[in-house]
């Protein structure tokens, strides 16, 4: 599905459940993806949108389960993306929300992730976020991202929380840290700058940590004790 540099955007639900749908190009036109636009399009396996497209907002779930789709590069206008996005896109090994240029990064105009956005991504390996995004994460919107190896936030005004989300219904205990690391692998590290609130957060929760653009690796074990 190609779609001509005429078509400014794509309506709700507007090819939501087109199984047949395996690849779509936008054209440069394109300002707005909407609410469920091709959520469960289950073998869609490509997205082509042009780093300078026009679009600035993508809707909740507008790639909701698009279980073959194999990654996504955010354009340089995106400012939004809606909650619950690329939720169970199991498929998915990159989601790019930095775009390169010639290797150089670019500046991104994204302010806003909404929840869940990459929830039961089982096969997402990485996030980088771009320099100026400073809304911190819940790690509960990160459940089920088995192959996640690294998150790296620039800034140093944001970080990742946790005990604010329930992921289980049937529990009443919110997902944590704790959780959250036992269902990663064991290489998994956070990146960021030193002795800002990402590095603060990894230290008390004993997260592999690498100083921001250094080849230097930290990991503190903290022990608790009683006094005797």
């Amino acid at each position: 599905l190609k779609f001509s540099n005429q078509i400014l955007g794509i309506g709700n639900y507007a090819f939501k459940n087109c199984s047949n749908l395996r690849s779509i190009t936008f054209g440069d036109g394109i300002n707005t993806i909407g609410n469920y636009a091709f959520a469960e399009c289950h073998n869609l396996q490509t997205v082509t949108l042009p780093t300078n497209a026009t679009v600035n907002i993508i809707g909740e779930k507008a790639f909701y389960n698009c279980q073959g789709l194999q990654e996504f590069t955010m354009p340089v206008g995106v400012g939004k993306v809606g909650d619950s996005c690329f939720e169970g896109c199991e498929s998915m090994t990159h989601c790019y929300l930095v775009a390169t240029e010639n290797g150089t990064p670019l500046n991104m105009n994204l302010r806003e992730l909404g929840r869940n956005v990459f929830k039961d991504c089982k096969s997402l390996e990485e996030l980088e976020f771009p320099s100026q995004y400073n809304e911190d994460q819940d790690v509960a919107w990160y459940y089920g991202c088995t192959s996640l190896k690294h998150i790296t936030i620039p800034n140093r005004n944001m970080t990742i929380m946790d005990g604010l989300t329930i992921v289980d219904p049937s529990s009443s205990v919110a997902f944590s840290f704790t959780d959250f690391q036992n269902m990663l692998p064991e290489e998994f590290y956070l990146e960021g700058v030193k002795d800002e609130k990402l590095h603060k957060t990894s230290t008390a929760n004993s997260f592999a940590f690498k100083y921001l653009g250094e080849e230097r690796y930290e990991k503190v074990y903290n022990v608790n004790s009683t006094d005797s």
